[in-house]
């Protein structure tokens, strides 16, 4: 996809801001590219401010019929920025103890439902929420913003907390709250 960026910056300058229409056969991508940029995921904000410059569309087109798909993607390049590789650790910025990220991760480890989510995630989503387990289905509407990383399910920046520790959590966030009145006040 980064060769497409930099084919738009050459014919960016051919187009005189019209728009352009690029296809690809990746369909999440097209979803993931309509939703703000707080909640797409780490790796693809860099890509999608780059991307703002341009005036285009990006349009869902199965790769069997885009006939240099496979080519585009796999041509090289002599710019040393496409080579860079970026590496985003999601949980370096979570406010969370070590202690507590373990055992998080272990009760993730522990419920069938939360490995059952983190084995969708890993091989992929379905076209229809139909041919989920119904303890992942309520995840299909955002799951674009779903990762998994270090054992950890995460939604965007923040820990996906399975149902027998939910309430424990609630509590510890809500610890220093003194209410919506003293807050408002």
């Amino acid at each position: 996809m980064l060769a497409v960026v930099y084919g738009l910056e050459k014919f960016h300058h051919y187009t005189h801001g019209r728009e352009v229409v690029v296809l690809t056969d990746h369909k999440r991508l097209v979803s993931i590219s309509k939703k703000p940029l707080s909640k797409v995921p780490k790796l693809l904000q860099n890509f999608l401010l780059r991307a703002q410059q341009y005036n285009y569309t990006l349009r869902y087109k199965p790769g069997k019929d885009i006939p240099l798909a496979d080519t585009l993607s796999r041509a090289s390049t002599s710019k040393p920025e496409l080579e860079e590789i970026m590496s985003v650790n999601n949980l370096t910025m979570q406010p969370i103890q070590d202690h507590r990220l373990a055992e998080i991760r272990q009760q993730t480890v522990e419920d069938s439902n939360m490995r059952a989510l983190a084995e969708v995630i890993a091989k992929g989503w379905p076209h229809n929420k139909e041919s989920l387990p119904n303890s992942v289905k309520l995840f299909f509407d955002y799951r674009d913003e779903l990762m998994v990383q270090d054992g950890l399910v995460l939604r965007g920046q923040r820990i996906v907390i399975q149902h027998a520790m939910r309430s424990e959590m609630k509590q510890k966030a809500h610890a220093g709250h003194l209410g919506i009145n003293t807050c408002l006040r």
